[in-house]
């Protein structure tokens, strides 16, 4: 066995090992008539849905956004999918089981890659029943089974919450540790979001009082101004309208929403992270869902595709964005036209849903006519591909600012870190941040995998600027989830892992060094 060390950004280090027996056993397997090797890049991301009813690998779940806690009811069956690349000998193993009392383990199978090209993606599909309410955790780690002593090469955690009969369950020491979301609207004022909490401060992190307690995961925010504010929780919506000092319960919609956007006090659209339950059943998961009472209800706006995000500068300019698709509206959306295709799409067969199994596209408006959008897609070689875009009139036209070795084809922006995950975090119309994870690199010193850095986008998309990676976190636990970052400035800004525990991170100089805050 060989192992070769080479340095990579900011001092961080990737390791890898190459073993010379697995090569052999590969193809001893496949002269004797084996089946081959099923490819995957796993770092593309992970897809994890609930599906009422679901019965074994057809069931598996094409695509979802990734890292929102799963949301059933008891007797129902749900399957999370995880990419796999076999061929390196690695596999998801079950390392922490769920609570049995509240979810129990069905099987797992793997789908093998739609498409017969070298790192071509299949996924393994992990299928549970729910059966008492209650919250737990599903921890898998990909790993290669023979391999004793070593640490895996990825670590996830996926967060379920069961519904049921009587009172609802809160989160507690069997549920997620860390804050799930964070957002500032200025350098002084700003909120984290976590299982059960809602955090507050208003002088810059210096000091953070909790402001909600309750059952609910928040996974998001939105804000209209420091003082009219809304938090997305797995199945409710918080608001506030004065800073946060108290939070209200503005509804329990019958689609759980990932997110939302507002424009006024009551007009506001948002992203069914689920299918709608109930009598006002129909609202499948991705839908594009409208307000105009301030979120207590939501009704379905058409739009042609499944979507992920969505953002407005006004009452009738916006844009939406799914798997590598964004659509414009000019009137309030109650019309939208396809705006733009991410590239990588075209070689997976363009607009066909199940060829764009694994991409997503994030999109948030900046200043005016100027939005950027974030598009990732399966990469290889544990790394995700992911390309930046900025475009400066309203979503017409699309220019890419910073894209990865794994995203395809090359569109001449410069290259960005090899991450396996990756968040967007727009600052304005000249500057918007990167936030990703590395498994395999190290933090100077250590031994220990799994980094978090950022990179600066600048200067209106023309510059490009790859920070250290944050000192303090390192370990499978950071590498659980996508971290989460909130700008107000191009100086100030804020982090937090989930996987990290109840911590925040705190930048004066635009992700060069970071201080941790502890609520």
């Amino acid at each position: 066995m060989r192992e070769a060390h080479r340095n990579v950004r900011g001092g961080a280090t990737v390791k890898w090992r190459t073993v010379v027996p697995l090569v052999l056993l590969a193809l001893v397997a496949g002269l004797a008539g084996a089946a081959p090797p099923n490819v995957s890049g796993w770092a593309a991301g992970i897809d994890a849905v609930a599906s009422a009813g679901a019965q074994g690998p057809a069931s598996c779940p094409e695509a979802s956004n990734p890292n929102e806690p799963l949301t059933v009811s008891v007797g129902e069956q749900f399957t999370i999918a995880v990419a796999a690349n076999r061929t390196t000998g690695y596999s998801w193993q079950l390392a922490h089981p769920p609570d049995s009392s509240v979810v129990q383990p069905a099987g797992s199978s793997y789908v093998p890659p739609g498409v017969a090209r070298p790192g071509a993606e299949g996924k393994e599909c992990w299928t549970f029943n729910a059966v008492g309410p209650g919250v737990t955790q599903i921890g898998l780690d990909y790993l290669r089974p023979w391999e004793r002593g070593v640490a895996p090469a990825r670590s996830l955690t996926f967060n379920v919450i069961v519904r049921g009969e009587g009172p609802t369950p809160t989160p507690g020491a069997g549920g997620p540790s860390g804050f799930s979301a964070v957002r500032f609207v200025d350098t002084q004022r700003g909120w984290a979001g976590g299982p059960g909490t809602i955090v507050g401060t208003t002088d810059g992190g210096q000091t953070w009082r909790q402001q909600w307690s309750g059952a609910d995961t928040i996974q998001s925010f939105a804000l209209l101004s420091g003082d009219v504010a809304w938090a997305v929780g797995t199945r409710s919506l918080l608001g506030t309208s004065h800073g946060g000092q108290t939070w209200s319960l503005v509804a329990e919609p019958p689609q759980p929403l990932s997110r939302v956007t507002f424009v006024t006090r009551d007009l506001g659209w948002g992203v069914a992270a689920a299918a709608s339950r109930g009598p006002r059943a129909g609202i499948p998961a991705g839908a594009l869902v409208m307000t105009r009472d301030g979120g207590r209800t939501w009704t379905e706006v058409n739009i042609p595709g499944a979507v992920q995000t969505v953002c407005f500068v006004d009452a009738t300019r916006g844009l939406a964005a799914g798997n590598a698709i964004i659509w414009r509206t000019a009137d309030g959306g109650q019309s939208w036209a396809p705006a733009f295709t991410s590239p990588a799409a075209n070689a997976e067969g363009g607009s066909n849903p199940r060829a764009l199994a694994g991409f997503t596209a994030a999109v948030q408006c900046a200043d005016g006519a100027v939005a950027w959008t974030l598009f990732t897609n399966p990469g290889a070689m544990m790394q995700i591909g992911y390309a930046l875009y900025r475009s400066d009139d309203g979503g017409t036209s699309w220019t890419p600012a910073v894209q990865s070795g794994q995203f395809f084809p090359r569109t001449g922006a410069p290259s960005g870190p090899g991450w396996d995950q990756v968040r967007l975090a727009a600052v304005d119309a000249s500057t918007a941040y990167l936030v990703g994870t590395c498994g395999p690199c190290s933090l100077p010193g250590s031994n220990e995998q799994g980094t978090v850095s950022v990179s600066s986008v600048g200067d209106g998309g023309s510059s490009l600027d790859n920070r250290p990676p944050v000192a303090g976190l390192t370990g499978s636990a950071v590498l659980s989830a996508a971290p989460i970052a909130s700008f107000p400035t191009q100086e100030r800004g804020w982090l937090v892992v989930p996987g990290d525990g109840p911590a925040i991170y705190a930048t004066t100089d635009g992700g060069e060094t970071w201080t941790r805050q502890q609520p």
